[in-house]
């Protein structure tokens, strides 16, 4: 309970790094918080420009390869456009969404899914700790964005009613 949670931040090549850096920089001052980058490969484009511009983050740990193997030991996973964020639902794993000028509310998750969603650095903390604390209904979120077991059967259905 009381170890630090280890946060996946999925570095996005479409994203200004001025943009995203206050948010990591909460998450790197906050001693209950490990950040570790999922970078694409290892000529990361966002992350080198992210490091040139910011040096003192060339300390946090890095992952490439495959995302399933990023997530062993993961907690929450956060970024803010990249399809990765909201398929960490399918291992298991809650995630969420930074708000930037860029990419809004990419995912239109606000409504339905507001803790998912971090509209400011200042409420970072705050949220992620309701995520972790069992606010978020993987099922429910799956189901909506990845449909259920019986989403074939119900398309096929529709298909045939055609």
């Amino acid at each position: 309970e009381n170890k630090k949670k280890n946060i996946l931040f999925i570095t996005e090549p479409l994203i200004d790094v001025d943009s995203i850096y206050p948010y990591i920089k909460k998450i790197v001052s906050n001693s209950n918080f490990n950040i570790i980058f999922k970078l694409r490969d290892q000529n990361c484009f966002f992350y080198n420009k992210l490091i040139n511009k910011y040096p003192e983050l060339t300390t946090i740990k890095t992952k490439t390869g495959l995302y399933s193997e990023s997530l062993k030991n993961i907690d929450i996973v956060i970024g803010s456009h990249s399809t990765a964020i909201i398929e960490s639902t399918i291992f298991e794993i809650p995630f969420a969404v930074l708000n930037t000028r860029k990419w809004g509310d990419y995912f239109e998750i606000s409504n339905d899914f507001p803790n998912n969603f971090i509209l400011s650095p200042d409420e970072l903390e705050d949220k992620i700790s309701l995520i972790l604390n069992g606010k978020f209904n993987h099922t429910l979120f799956k189901n909506k964005y990845f449909g259920n077991n019986n989403s074939l059967n119900k398309i096929l259905d529709w298909i045939k009613k055609k």
